[in-house]
């Protein structure tokens, strides 16, 4: 059975961000330059091949965390202050705390629980290990609906 999530909540581009998410995910390591990976260089790692995302840090409940936008949100500038305009996009969790499947789409609405809430951009994210994670990904075709996986 299909569920109204992914009937009528979210569009087929993002079934699809997903779908592709969760194959990029699942060929990566759990460990890299020697330490855990965190959802910060993760959701990074995973943007760098899924064009049209972004990242957001901030916080899910009281876990310090970070995911993706399914597409670049609406911005405008007040004062030389950037701001982010509503609606907000649908999110897409490649490291969902803890929470069975790791890779989740999840509903940006007023009528959900927030549980994901914006905050500052991360200063401690490591680059090595998202370098080393986008070099081990497998490179997938996104410009055509038939995508495939190159090693």
């Amino acid at each position: 059975m299909l569920g109204y999530a992914e009937t009528d909540v979210f569009s087929g581009a993002e079934l699809g961000l997903l779908q592709r998410a969760k194959t990029i995910v699942a060929w990566l390591p759990a460990t890299i330059c020697g330490s855990a990976v965190r959802c910060h260089e993760l959701a990074r790692a995973v943007q760098h091949l899924l064009l049209h995302t972004e990242v957001c840090d901030g916080w899910y409940g009281m876990v310090e965390h970070s995911w993706l936008w399914t597409k670049k949100p609406e911005r405008f500038v007040v004062d030389d202050v950037e701001h982010l305009l509503g609606p907000f996009p649908n999110i897409l969790d490649v490291y969902a705390p803890g929470r069975v499947p790791q890779v989740q789409l999840v509903a940006n609405s007023s009528a959900l629980p927030f549980e994901y809430r914006r905050g500052d951009p991360r200063k401690d994210v490591r680059a090595d290990v998202i370098a080393a994670l986008v070099e081990r990904a497998p490179r997938i075709m996104l410009e055509s609906p038939g995508w495939v996986l190159q090693p």
